[in-house]
């Protein structure tokens, strides 16, 4: 998984996917831009997380983390992380980040 974010933002711009994928990547790339660092890739956000929640991530085990982290301190994770679960508006919410981010790669690669 090594799509740039700076492709993410070409193909969301072009309009040319399906309405769902279109959503989808909207999403991603609001939940990376509200992320605290840069992030140039998404194999890299995925990592992040993956180190962060210490787990594959699902909907629940997202839900979990964010409600674990303090406000006062995290605001700009939790609200990146918030977004991102707009992901399961798509997606059944036993599905892993990885897989949701595997599944857009495949689709506009």
């Amino acid at each position: 998984m090594n799509l740039s974010i700076e492709y993410l933002e070409e193909v969301y711009s072009s309009g040319k996917l399906a309405e769902k994928f279109q959503s989808i990547i909207g999403v991603i790339i609001k939940s990376i831009n509200d992320w605290p660092t840069p992030i140039v890739y998404l194999s890299d956000f995925n990592e992040i997380l993956f180190s962060l929640i210490k787990d594959d991530a699902n909907q629940n085990t997202l839900n979990n983390y964010i409600s674990s982290l303090d406000i006062s301190k995290n605001a700009w994770i939790i609200e990146s992380l918030t977004q991102l679960l707009e992901m399961y508006d798509y997606y059944n919410s036993e599905e892993t980040i990885h897989s949701i981010f595997k599944d857009i790669e495949n689709r506009i690669l």
